[in-house]
């Protein structure tokens, strides 16, 4: 993997980890179950498009 790669997959990574960061912030928050299951929903697909980033990344000695 070049560095160019790694630096595109690590940014998306951040990006992908600041937004699962800010779904729980609002899910501490919230009393609507309803909500909650949906951001329940939001932290789901977000670790599902992170996990293969961070497999990547780490099968290429990438991962810190």
């Amino acid at each position: 993997m070049s560095t160019e790669q790694a630096a595109a997959l690590t940014a998306e990574a951040l990006r992908l980890r600041e937004r699962a960061d800010a779904v729980r912030v609002r899910l501490a928050s919230e009393a609507d179950r309803r909500q909650r299951f949906r951001y329940y929903e939001q932290l789901r697909l977000i670790g599902d498009d992170l996990r293969p980033l961070e497999a990547q990344l780490r099968d290429a000695g990438r991962l810190a």
